[in-house]
Parts: C-alpha cells; structure tokens; sequence
C-alpha cells in the first residue's frame, strides 16, 4: 500500500482538529519562524503540502505568544499542560479559547505536534 504526504499531512490535521487528540498530543515551537521587532514571520507556509500555494505569515507579537514562545523553544511540551499553564498565568482565558489559539498557531505551522517531527 502506498500513501501519499498529502494524505499524511490530511489525516494529521483533521487529528489535530479534534479537541480530545489534540489535549493528548506535545507541541514544540518552529524553529525556522523569524523574530521581528512586534511580530513574528514564517516564510513559505503551504500547510504541510496540502496548499499548492505557499505563502508567508506574519502575526503580532502578544505576552500570551511570547509565553508559549518561551514553553515551547527548546523542547516539547504536552498541549495539556500548557494550557493549564496558561490558565495559572491568565485566569480569566477560556479553556476552548486556549485551545482555540494553539491549534491556530498549529495550523498557521507555528507550532508544530508531535504528530509531525520535524527533522
């Protein structure tokens, strides 16, 4: 049986949609993204090879961002326990809207799960 990346990088995403694997899995920040002075840049994103477009992503620079920036560097962290760590740091943050902004940032390939390693 052959499978294709696409189909890889398709069933990985629709894992990562669903909040019950999503709670399971790690995530490690990508390396490649580029620090700005109040943004952060990722270049040639094209979702995993799912988007035959690739594109380049900017997004501002946020304490919330930067927290999981610095949870997330250097290894990895499980999705449960950062938002726990983010619900210490801000009370006031929904659980879904947490978890809301991680797979976000998943998605837009700042952050990467363990589903995907990344050489």
């Amino acid at each position: 049986v052959s499978v294709s990346g696409e189909w890889i990088s398709s069933l990985c995403m629709m894992l990562e949609n669903e909040d019950s694997v999503l709670l399971q899995l790690h995530l490690q920040w990508n390396q490649k993204v580029l620090e700005l002075s109040d943004k952060y840049q990722l270049n040639n994103i094209n979702y995993w090879g799912v988007s035959e477009q690739s594109r380049d992503i900017l997004i501002k620079k946020t304490a919330l961002l930067e927290f999981i920036k610095k949870l997330t560097y250097k290894s990895e962290v499980s999705v449960l326990d950062l938002v726990q760590e983010i619900q210490t740091k801000s009370p006031n943050l929904e659980t879904q809207k947490i978890i809301d902004y991680l797979r976000n940032l998943i998605i837009s390939e700042f952050l990467f799960t363990n589903l995907r390693k990344v050489v």
